[in-house]
Protein backbone atom coordinates (compact mmCIF):
# COMPACT_ATOMS: atom_id res chain seq x y z
CA UNK A 1 0.00 0.00 0.00
CA UNK A 2 1.45 3.37 -1.01
CA UNK A 3 1.33 6.03 1.66
CA UNK A 4 1.73 9.69 0.90
CA UNK A 5 1.49 11.07 4.40
CA UNK A 6 3.94 11.95 7.12
CA UNK A 7 4.18 11.18 10.78
CA UNK A 8 1.92 12.60 13.46
CA UNK A 9 2.05 12.74 17.25
CA UNK A 10 1.66 9.35 19.00
CA UNK A 11 2.67 7.27 15.97
CA UNK A 12 4.85 4.34 16.99
CA UNK A 13 7.89 4.20 14.71
CA UNK A 14 11.02 2.16 14.17
CA UNK A 15 14.34 3.49 12.94
CA UNK A 16 18.08 2.89 12.75
CA UNK A 17 20.64 5.26 14.27
CA UNK A 18 24.02 5.76 12.65
CA UNK A 19 26.88 8.25 12.57
CA UNK A 20 28.10 10.05 9.48
CA UNK A 21 31.78 10.80 8.78
CA UNK A 22 31.62 13.95 10.93
CA UNK A 23 30.31 11.90 13.87
CA UNK A 24 26.84 13.43 13.61
CA UNK A 25 24.00 11.17 14.61
CA UNK A 26 21.62 10.29 11.73
CA UNK A 27 18.22 8.60 11.70
CA UNK A 28 17.69 6.10 8.87
CA UNK A 29 14.98 3.67 7.79
CA UNK A 30 12.26 5.57 9.64
CA UNK A 31 8.88 3.85 9.29
CA UNK A 32 5.52 3.64 11.03
CA UNK A 33 4.97 0.50 13.11
CA UNK A 34 1.55 1.53 14.45
CA UNK A 35 -0.46 4.61 13.51
CA UNK A 36 -1.90 6.86 16.19
CA UNK A 37 -5.55 5.93 16.74
CA UNK A 38 -6.55 8.89 18.82
CA UNK A 39 -7.96 12.02 17.28
CA UNK A 40 -9.71 10.36 14.32
CA UNK A 41 -12.53 12.52 12.98
CA UNK A 42 -15.39 11.54 10.69
CA UNK A 43 -17.05 13.63 8.03
CA UNK A 44 -18.17 13.90 4.42
CA UNK A 45 -16.44 15.36 1.38
CA UNK A 46 -18.30 18.56 0.45
CA UNK A 47 -16.16 20.18 -2.24
CA UNK A 48 -13.41 19.06 -4.65
CA UNK A 49 -11.24 21.30 -6.83
CA UNK A 50 -11.55 20.97 -10.62
CA UNK A 51 -8.16 19.28 -11.02
CA UNK A 52 -8.87 16.84 -8.19
CA UNK A 53 -5.76 17.84 -6.21
CA UNK A 54 -7.51 18.82 -2.97
CA UNK A 55 -10.91 18.77 -1.31
CA UNK A 56 -12.80 19.96 1.76
CA UNK A 57 -14.42 17.83 4.46
CA UNK A 58 -17.33 18.80 6.71
CA UNK A 59 -16.51 17.13 10.01
CA UNK A 60 -19.09 15.91 12.50
CA UNK A 61 -17.42 17.61 15.47
CA UNK A 62 -16.45 21.09 14.21
CA UNK A 63 -17.90 24.05 12.37
CA UNK A 64 -15.15 24.81 9.86
CA UNK A 65 -14.46 22.68 6.82
CA UNK A 66 -11.13 20.84 6.81
CA UNK A 67 -8.77 21.06 3.83
CA UNK A 68 -7.09 17.85 2.60
CA UNK A 69 -4.98 16.86 -0.39
CA UNK A 70 -5.95 13.96 -2.61
CA UNK A 71 -2.64 12.15 -2.02
CA UNK A 72 -3.64 11.86 1.69
CA UNK A 73 -6.37 9.33 0.79
CA UNK A 74 -5.47 5.74 1.54
CA UNK A 75 -6.04 3.90 -1.73
CA UNK A 76 -6.93 7.20 -3.41
CA UNK A 77 -5.15 6.30 -6.63
CA UNK A 78 -7.74 3.53 -7.15
CA UNK A 79 -10.79 5.53 -6.04
CA UNK A 80 -10.73 9.31 -6.55
CA UNK A 81 -12.79 11.37 -4.08
CA UNK A 82 -16.37 12.36 -4.87
CA UNK A 83 -18.75 14.73 -3.17
CA UNK A 84 -20.75 13.15 -0.29
CA UNK A 85 -18.25 10.31 0.24
CA UNK A 86 -17.89 9.47 3.93
CA UNK A 87 -14.38 9.59 5.39
CA UNK A 88 -12.35 9.28 8.57
CA UNK A 89 -9.15 11.28 9.07
CA UNK A 90 -6.71 12.92 11.48
CA UNK A 91 -6.70 16.70 11.90
CA UNK A 92 -3.23 18.23 12.05
CA UNK A 93 -2.67 21.83 13.11
CA UNK A 94 0.21 23.99 11.92
CA UNK A 95 -0.11 27.41 13.44
CA UNK A 96 -3.61 28.63 12.60
CA UNK A 97 -4.05 26.16 9.73
CA UNK A 98 -5.80 22.82 10.10
CA UNK A 99 -5.72 20.09 7.50
CA UNK A 100 -6.75 16.47 7.12
CA UNK A 101 -4.23 13.62 6.98
CA UNK A 102 -4.54 9.85 6.59
CA UNK A 103 -7.96 10.04 5.00
CA UNK A 104 -9.81 6.72 4.71
CA UNK A 105 -13.10 6.04 2.98
CA UNK A 106 -15.96 4.71 5.11
CA UNK A 107 -19.07 2.77 4.17
CA UNK A 108 -22.14 4.82 3.32
CA UNK A 109 -24.25 5.46 6.43
CA UNK A 110 -21.29 5.38 8.84
CA UNK A 111 -21.05 9.14 9.40
CA UNK A 112 -23.85 10.62 11.52
CA UNK A 113 -24.38 14.35 12.06
CA UNK A 114 -26.35 15.34 15.13
CA UNK A 115 -29.01 17.95 14.60
CA UNK A 116 -29.23 20.47 17.44
CA UNK A 117 -32.67 21.96 17.94
CA UNK A 118 -33.01 25.47 19.32
CA UNK A 119 -35.51 26.05 22.10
Amino acid sequence: MKRGWGFIRNDIVSFTLSYDLRMRLKVRNLQIVKEADEGRVRGIIVNIDKEGQFFFIRATDRMEEIYAKTHEIEGGEDRPPKTNMEVEFNVVEEGKRKYGMRVRYLSKGTVQFQKVLEE
